[in-house]
């Protein structure tokens, strides 16, 4: 959201100094500010479109700045028209601006209008009020406008409790001028805190702001106890730097002092330039008139419409419009213009009124104002191009705002990723310089497993030999065992050839001992018996 600081402070009461500082921290101020003088020699840095705009609403409204009346009303007809340029200028001063400032004394006085036209455009409103011992604004007032002291006092204290009044309901900050001077530090910073710049830059703002920037100075406490409650209090105040935390009661009841002896306390140099003004302004309006009734009197060959159908039946019955009648046609026909021109036999034809010319004048007009008709149409469709365009902009500014926030949003996270890529590299930096601690002992085990693999290699040789050694023997003992295999199975064969030959053989032999025993042979037979133990019958 767009923000607004409004500088509110009477004339000659530090506004300049403090409206320099806050250019200096890179507020926007508009596209031309008003120049420096011998009074103001580093500026006033006040925006001549809104001063401009300022001194038409006091004149259209019969004041001035240096008006005392304390009242000013603004006609309301004409209300809805100021706040309308207000938001043109704002528009065009501060249309891609996140945050400026507007400053002007007269501001303490038309508040409303600035203040209607920024709630509008939806605009923040933010009000520093810088102050300044009242008899110090007086005295200068004195030196640059000749003012007296009542008169300076009466000004300050209009535009003081105005801007007291106006700035209630919003943030607002009382900046004393004197600590701006002389402690510039901490007003500074209490500004940038309070405007929301916490990282600005503070460079080139101690030479802008000088102990020498302020020429009067007169102390708190040479201030008689006669003077005005609603001075005196105030400028207490100010001495105890307790502005910022006083109730809006005392300064209700300050007020209500002020305009019960505003009257009284007027004297006759201090008289409101108002009054004048609207006394000048009378006596302009009656002297119009009378030389109005001169140049009619003078004028000969002035139309009188009246006499002018009365005189000349036909043209009023043919319902003519007198006046053009009388100079596209009467005058030339000899017919006089007026009851003076007939009874002094006056021949006008060689005369050029000024109705005459005014008739000339209003035919070129009607001319004019054709072509202004077709004019306003072109511009009235300019004007809906303009109101596309201006919604298009303010679309585009919406969008440059957006755009402010996320690039601001960029580099916070830039600034953040910047604190870690310094982390890493100070890791990359821990991790190189152990690099080389790395690569010795890498080294050293390289070597280690080397020799280990040289003697791996050894033994390897070895075993494959021992290998190919007990390879052979491996194959020699196959061998063996294929030639034990092969004899074990020829004795296996042998052996059951044998069993079976001896089978045979027992066979017969047991055949034969049956062959015996039925012979009852027996005890011849003893012998055969006992080898037949012997093989196991």
């Amino acid at each position: 959201m767009k923000t607004c600081i409004i500088v509110l402070g009477m004339h000659r009461s530090g506004t300049s100094a403090l409206t320099g500082v806050l250019e200096k921290l890179g507020l926007e101020l508009g596209s031309e500010l008003l120049p420096p003088t011998p009074e103001n020699e580093k500026g006033y840095f006040e925006n001549v479109k809104i001063m401009d705009l300022n001194d038409r609403i006091l004149l259209d409204n019969n004041s001035l700045w240096s008006d005392t009346e304390y009242e000013l009303t603004i006609n309301e007809n004409l209300f809805d028209s100021y706040v309308k340029q207000a938001k043109d200028i704002l528009e065009e001063e501060f249309q891609y601006s996140k945050l400026f400032a507007i400053k002007d004394p007269r501001l303490c006085i038309i508040f409303p209008v600035w203040e209607e036209a920024l709630k509008q455009l939806n605009i923040q409103i933010k009000i520093i009020l810088p102050h300044r011992n009242p008899f110090e604004v007086a005295k200068s007032l004195k030196t640059r406008n000749g003012f007296s002291v009542e008169k300076s006092l009466l000004l300050w204290s209009k535009h003081f409790y105005h801007a007291e009044y106006f700035s209630r309901g919003y943030e607002r900050l009382f900046v004393d001028f004197d600590t701006l001077v002389n402690d510039l530090d901490t007003q500074v910073k209490s500004i940038k805190a309070f405007v929301g710049l916490d990282k600005a830059s503070l460079d080139d703002i101690g030479d802008f702001i000088e102990s020498g920037l302020k020429h009067k100075n007169i102390s708190y406490e040479n201030i008689k106890d006669s003077i005005p409650a609603f001075v005196r209090e105030i400028v207490l105040l100010m001495k105890e730097h307790t502005l910022n935390e006083t109730s809006y009661k005392v300064f209700d009841r300050l007020r209500e002092e002020l305009l019960a002896s505003i009257n009284i306390f007027h004297s006759q140099d201090v008289l409101s330039d108002v009054v004048l003004y609207k006394e000048l302004s009378l006596e302009k309006t009656r002297l119009e008139q009378e030389n109005q009734l001169l140049k009619k009197i003078s004028d000969v060959a002035l139309l009188d419409a009246e006499y002018y159908l009365e005189k000349y039946v036909d043209i009023k019955n043919a319902g003519l419009d007198p006046l053009k009648h009388f100079v596209e046609n009467g005058k030339g026909e000899g017919r006089n213009p007026n009851a003076y021109c007939e009874y002094h036999s006056i021949d006008v034809r060689g005369v050029v009124s000024n109705s005459e010319m005014i008739y000339a004048q209003n035919k070129e007009l009607q001319k004019r104002e054709q072509e202004l008709n077709q004019k306003v149409i072109v511009i009235q469709d300019l004007e809906i191009q303009k109101e596309q365009q201006t919604t298009q902009l303010q679309n585009k500014a919406e969008q440059i705002v957006n755009l402010q926030t996320e690039h601001e949003t960029r580099v916070q996270e830039i600034q953040e990723l910047n604190a870690q890529m310094d982390s890493i590299v100070q890791d990359l930096v821990a991790v190189k310089e152990s690099k080389s601690e790395l690569e010795e002992q890498t080294r050293e085990k390289i070597a280690t497993l080397t020799e280990e693999i040289q003697n791996l290699t050894s033994q390897n040789a070895n075993l494959n030999e021992e290998k190919e050694q007990q390879t052979t023997q491996l194959q020699n003992k196959a061998e063996q065992i294929a030639n034990l295999q092969t004899q074990q199975t020829q004795l296996q064969t042998e052996h059951e050839t044998r069993v079976q030959e001896l089978n045979t053989q027992m066979d017969l032999i047991v055949e034969d001992l049956a062959s015996i025993k039925e012979c009852k042979c027996w005890i011849y037979t003893k012998p055969i018996r006992d080898l037949k133990k012997i093989f196991g019958e």
